[in-house]
């Protein structure tokens, strides 16, 4: 199961995908490596399944902002 490949439980998994939890940076990170993503790569397939037209909210374009800083860092 995915969520054993994460360390997350399927539940919260589940409620992430529902927007019903917020994950941490930290907890994208760790779903974008176990996808063999890094966490922009994440970002642009999520920013491709984007309806045409549609921007990406706020918080993805913060943690996006949050990430880039990090790396630089």
């Amino acid at each position: 199961m995915f969520g054993e490949r994460c360390g997350f439980y399927q539940t919260y998994l589940s409620r992430v995908e529902r927007g019903q939890a917020n994950p941490t940076i930290n907890a994208i990170e760790v779903v974008a490596n176990a996808l063999g993503l890094t966490v922009f790569e994440l970002f642009d397939r999520v920013k491709e399944l984007q309806p045409r037209g549609k921007k990406l909210g706020a918080t993805t374009r913060q943690v996006k902002k949050t990430v880039k800083r990090r790396k630089e860092t």
